[in-house]
């Protein structure tokens, strides 16, 4: 049902759901918090489809592959 995209999905989920169908530009936006990472926030800006995890960015560098305050350790971390 969400293949073609939320906007696609909301006649088969009905009108009181429209309230959470969050896009731009007809674009869903990002799942990532932009606030924990610089680079994302710029990828987000920046990038054609900003909704979409097809374009590079930085953020798994930034993150070292785990988000703050998960409780995992960071890969960094784990490889010394």
């Amino acid at each position: 049902m969400f293949g073609s995209g939320v906007q696609a999905a909301l006649p088969h989920l009905g009108a009181a759901t429209a309230v959470f169908a969050r896009t731009r530009g007809g674009e869903e936006l990002p799942m990532h918090d932009p606030r924990c990472y610089p680079g994302i926030a710029a990828s987000f800006v920046l990038d054609a489809t900003p909704g979409r995890h097809t374009q590079g960015g930085t953020w798994t560098a930034e993150s070292r592959g785990t988000s703050p305050g998960s409780g995992y350790p960071r890969i960094a971390d784990i490889l010394v």
